[in-house]
């Protein structure tokens, strides 16, 4: 994930519990738990033309949480693969 495209307006998703988000999050990223069943029903509500950044802890969730948004109809997805982990490291 690039830094800089923090401060434009994009879709950022923190696909962790709402318990990890409260304890910290990369900037303005809203939370959508992937594992909570209405995700699919939270995501669909994202522009699927625009450009979107997932990110979980470490990976995994967001890996998954993509073939989800693929599935619906996103265009571009952008996967934070070293996750919130990665991020508070990298600071």
């Amino acid at each position: 994930m690039q830094a800089e495209a923090l401060g434009q307006d994009v879709q950022l998703v923190d696909v962790r519990t709402p318990e990890e988000y409260a304890l910290g999050h990369i900037g303005n990223a809203i939370n959508i738990n992937v594992n909570a069943p209405d995700f699919k029903e939270r995501i669909s509500q994202m522009d699927k033309e625009a450009p979107i950044y997932l990110y979980c802890k470490k990976g995994g969730r967001s890996n998954r949480a993509v073939g989800m948004l693929q599935e619906l109809g996103f265009h571009t997805i952008y996967d934070y693969s070293g996750g919130y982990d990665d991020w508070t490291t990298s600071e």
